[in-house]
C-alpha cells in the first residue's frame, strides 16, 4: 500500500520562513551581546532581536496562550526553536499599554497545524543590562 502524500505538507515555506526567522533572532542577540542604548554606544549598533508574529490556524481562527495561571492571553509569539522542521516552540509576547515585551511562558505547536503567518516590525525583548556598562 502506497502513502499518499498531502500537497501541502510538501510544500514548507512556512516553517522555512519560521526557521529563517529563528536563525535572524538568534544571530541579532549574539551580536548585541545585551547592550542597552546608552549614550556610551551608538543607535547604530543597537539591534531588535525579536520579530512578532500572529499566528493563523488551519482550523480556522489565530493561536493564542494562556500567560501564566490568569485569564490573560495573547496572540503574539516569538520564536525559540524548532525542532524535527515541524514542532514549534514559540515564547509567549505579553501587549501592554501598546508594547510587546517576552514573559517566561513557552508553547509548542505542530507546524502542519499552521495556515498563514503576519509578522510585525521587529522589536527588543532582551532586557537592559545597566550594570555591565
Amino acid at each position: 500500500m502506497e502513502i499518499q502524500k498531502n500537497p501541502c505538507n510538501e510544500c514548507s515555506y512556512i516553517i522555512e520562513t519560521l526557521k529563517k526567522i529563528d536563525k535572524m533572532q538568534k544571530e541579532a542577540v549574539i551580536s548585541e551581546q545585551q547592550e542597552c542604548v546608552t549614550c556610551q554606544n551608538s543607535l547604530i549598533t543597537f539591534s531588535n532581536n525579536t520579530i512578532p508574529l500572529l499566528i493563523g490556524l488551519r482550523c480556522g481562527g489565530v493561536l493564542t496562550g494562556n500567560i501564566g495561571a490568569t485569564t490573560n492571553s495573547t496572540s503574539y509569539f516569538k520564536v525559540e526553536a524548532i525542532r524535527c522542521d515541524r514542532y514549534i516552540t514559540l515564547r509567549l509576547l505579553s501587549l501592554e499599554n501598546e508594547t510587546l515585551s517576552a514573559t517566561p511562558y513557552t508553547l509548542t505547536i505542530d507546524g502542519e497545524c499552521i495556515c498563514y503567518i503576519q509578522c510585525f516590525e521587529p522589536i527588543s525583548t532582551t532586557p537592559c543590562n545597566l550594570n555591565s556598562l
